[in-house]
């Protein structure tokens, strides 16, 4: 078994996806990343391999949801967050939940009965791939 360190080689293209639900309600929470590296195991001693054809913009992996083994080694140097709300949700609602987060974080939402069921790590454009010693 073999661990690979894979990371992007351009900044900015590393995008983090909270999927929280509350009832028929789905909120994606984005956050993005100049840098984040995950180590990765294969069984033999070739590199993984990564295709990037699916995600927002058909150009990415998830480096969460893949056939390998995964340990998240850092996202870094946070620039971007964004928030795609239910488009039947009232405005005066996601309101409300902004300000909930602003204060608590993610503990206000659970308090408010919103479920965190998934996180995606998306991985845009050319990546490097490096054997590590482990």
């Amino acid at each position: 078994m073999t661990w690979w360190a894979v990371s992007t080689k351009e900044k900015k293209q590393v995008f983090e996806h909270e999927l929280w639900q509350k009832d028929d309600w789905v909120i994606r929470r984005i956050t993005g990343f100049r840098w984040g590296t995950i180590l990765v195991e294969t069984d033999g001693d070739d590199p993984p391999v990564l295709d990037q054809d699916s995600g927002p913009g058909a150009d990415a992996v998830n480096m969460y949801d893949t056939e390998y083994n995964y340990e998240l080694v850092s996202l870094d140097d946070g620039w971007y967050g964004d928030v795609i709300w239910p488009d039947d949700m009232p405005e005066e609602e996601r309101e409300r939940l902004e300000e909930i987060w602003d204060e608590d974080w993610s503990a206000g939402w659970e308090e408010e009965g919103w479920t965190q069921y998934d996180t995606e790590c998306w991985f845009h454009g050319p990546l490097e791939i490096t054997k590590e010693t482990k």
